[in-house]
């Protein structure tokens, strides 16, 4: 399981009791090696040099873990996200990598500005972490462009039913 993915699967676990077999692609995911499967993900290569100083500071992946990384990217104002800033970084993002601006655009629609309210199944009290995972989720299950080893078209596959799965439970 990759460094992102542990969020899905408490998402899953919250909205997955008496999964069926959409939200059961969902679970899939969490196994998946999405990182090396799905070319969209690399729009979270600009955050591998604070996840790695953040992870320094702390053995647990908590709210204040997610509060350094998007503090070290100049994200957030005190406590909470800072909109024009991510604006910014989006836009930065989609000029970097303008084969995906779409997956970007999904992300500045779903993920800030109190639109990540989706997500706070994982933990009402850390918009920080919301945002994360709603950026998280939007490029992963957007991704234009999935590698074609075996193990990625399942992945793919999964992604595909579990938008649709999450879609029926009104996330976006």
């Amino acid at each position: 399981m990759n460094g992102y993915s542990w969020f899905l699967m408490f998402l899953f676990m919250k909205t997955a009791a008496g999964a069926d077999v959409a939200l059961q692609a969902c679970s899939n995911l969490l196994v998946a090696e999405d990182d090396k499967c799905c070319d969209s993900l690399k729009i979270f290569k600009s955050l591998d040099e604070a996840e790695k100083e953040c992870a320094k500071d702390s053995k647990e992946i908590t709210c204040d873990y997610y509060k350094c990384i998007l503090e070290k990217k100049g994200l957030l104002k005190g406590d909470t996200l800072d909109d024009e800033a991510t604006k910014v970084f989006f836009a930065a993002v989609a000029d970097e990598y303008p084969e995906e601006k779409g997956v970007v655009k999904k992300m500045e629609e779903n993920c800030y500005n109190g639109k990540n309210k989706d997500f706070d199944l994982l933990d009402a009290n850390c918009p920080i972490l919301n945002f994360y995972i709603c950026a998280y989720i939007n490029a992963l299950l957007e991704c234009t462009s999935w590698k074609s080893m075996t193990q990625c078209r399942k992945i793919s596959e999964d992604a595909k039913t579990c938008k649709v799965a999450l879609s029926q439970y009104g996330i976006k």
